[in-house]
């Protein structure tokens, strides 16, 4: 199965090196490269072939194939991908490990820029691709600490996508992944620098404004509690950087915001006002005008 799939590899590389001008005249090597990738998939029912596989380089052609041209490819391997890294399998750690030495976790975020999610099956790739992801950081969890220095593009990209004005499950997924991210010593300067607290509050007040519901709001929240317990996303929020522009409004009446919150809510819901108390406490304790927000 594995020598098929590296023949096929190879036929694709030199009927496209042939007939590079002619996409139709190496079509079929592409699609038999893509049904020989889908026959690997029942390798994620076998475990114990997982050590083989790994000795035999599977890893490192499919980082190769991340990068082929042909997007069709690149899905058929996040699908693999997405099979073979399961967080019900102790083993699939082989594959993480493989993957930060092939520098797979880079190649793999950089694909998230050339799907386009308005298409059914490159959004379900972004799925597959943030549930990858998700259980690499599980089973391997020191990938939390460096994933963002070694492939920075994640952190823009998650940052933009929960902005997104339509709410679907890979929004959600994107909120659920920076909240295992930033809490991380080593994240929160970039997501500081980055201005992800101020895209949080943002994407707050919108559901705030639009007096919406959505998993979002609850999610975005936490998260934002979560990012508070670092001391220097507290004081980006409480006290912007001077080299921004003085026309961008202050964050910290959020602060204020979040004591008003809590304290309205806390007579008749007190377990919804949690989340507001926590971070409104948490940010107090980074500031020297606790005593005016208390009074607010």
């Amino acid at each position: 199965m594995l020598v098929q799939f590296e023949r096929k590899i190879v036929r694709n590389q030199e009927m496209r090196l042939k007939f590079a001008g002619d996409g139709m005249r190496f079509m079929e090597s592409e699609v038999e490269l893509e049904a020989a990738i889908a026959g690997l998939v029942p390798l994620a029912a076998n475990a114990d072939l997982y050590q083989l596989a790994v000795e035999l380089n599977l890893v490192e052609s499919l980082v190769g194939l991340l990068a082929h041209e042909n997007t069709d490819i690149v899905l058929a391997v996040i699908n693999l991908l997405h099979e073979l890294i399961d967080l019900n399998e102790p083993s699939s750690r082989l594959f993480v490990d493989a993957m930060i030495q092939q520098q797979g976790f880079e190649a793999l975020v950089l694909d998230l820029s050339r799907l386009d999610e308005s298409q059914p099956d490159d959004a379900t790739g972004v799925f597959q691709t943030l549930a990858v992801l998700e259980n690499s950081f599980e089973l391997h969890a020191e990938l939390q600490d460096t994933i963002l220095a070694k492939a920075p593009q994640l952190l823009s990209f998650l940052l933009s996508r929960i902005q997104a004005a339509r709410f679907d499950t890979n929004r959600l997924y994107c909120t659920e992944l920076l909240s295992m991210l930033v809490p991380h010593a080593s994240n929160q300067e970039a997501f500081a620098k980055a201005d992800g607290v101020e895209i949080l509050l943002n994407v707050l007040a919108v559901r705030e404004r639009a007096r919406e519901s959505a998993p979002i709001a609850s999610c975005s929240l936490t998260l934002l509690t979560r990012c508070a317990r670092g001391s220097a996303i507290a004081k980006s929020i409480l006290h912007p950087a001077r080299s921004r522009s003085s026309s961008r409004t202050s964050l910290r009446p959020c602060v204020l915001a979040c004591c008003r919150r809590a304290a309205d809510l806390y007579s008749n819901k007190p377990k919804a006002c949690s989340s507001c108390c926590y971070l409104s406490s948490t940010l107090l304790s980074h500031t020297d005008a606790s005593s005016d927000a208390r009074t607010q």
